[in-house]
């Protein structure tokens, strides 16, 4: 698999999101801004699938950066390149 295989595969599998936990902190805080403790005991189960949710697109996210961090620029794809030219043309045979 190429590099650029993997920047693609690893940029699509980071979804497109709207994170229900973004809409939720606004759902549950009063007019002043303070949170709502009965409300955020109603909706426990929402709040515990929004911090899944949330997590799950921080690792997808995390694996697309990695997959872009590890694709040498292109100076040091030349110089790697050059660098492994010099080693072949080096090597006894």
């Amino acid at each position: 698999m190429t590099d650029h295989d993997r920047v693609i595969k690893a940029l699509a599998a980071v979804p497109e999101k709207n994170l229900l936990i973004v809409d939720l902190a606004g759902e549950l805080t009063t007019e002043k801004g303070a949170l709502d403790y009965e409300l955020v005991t109603e909706r426990l189960p929402d709040i515990n699938l929004a911090v899944a949710e949330a997590q799950a697109y921080a690792r997808a996210t995390a694996t697309a950066i990695h997959a872009l961090t590890k694709i040498p620029a292109r100076g040091q794809a030349r110089q790697l390149a050059a660098t492994e030219e010099l080693l072949v043309d080096d090597d006894p045979v």
